[in-house]
């Protein structure tokens, strides 16, 4: 999982990332996830994608564990609905 959060957290620390607007930054998430499960640390066929996130299954056990990359900030007054 670690192999993960780290190369998660390289990219979201980009200013292309920061900067980016939405499909930027799912075109770079979506990337680096790819590879990731290439090398066998995201679970293959486990990546999915919709308006304001993308999900993915760690290959850590049998069972997995549950990932997920915010695309969009939440709004800070509205709990759980991202900003548009």
């Amino acid at each position: 999982m670690s192999v993960v959060d780290e190369r998660v957290k390289l990219f979201c620390s980009t200013d292309e990332y920061k900067n980016g607007d939405i499909e930027t930054k799912r075109s770079i998430a979506t990337e680096t996830l790819k590879k990731l499960e290439e090398e066998g640390y995201v679970r293959k066929g486990s990546i999915a994608q919709n308006d304001s996130n993308i999900t993915y299954i760690y290959e850590c056990c049998e069972e997995g564990v549950f990932g997920a990359i915010m695309l969009r900030e939440f709004a800070p007054d509205v709990n759980g609905v991202p900003v548009d």
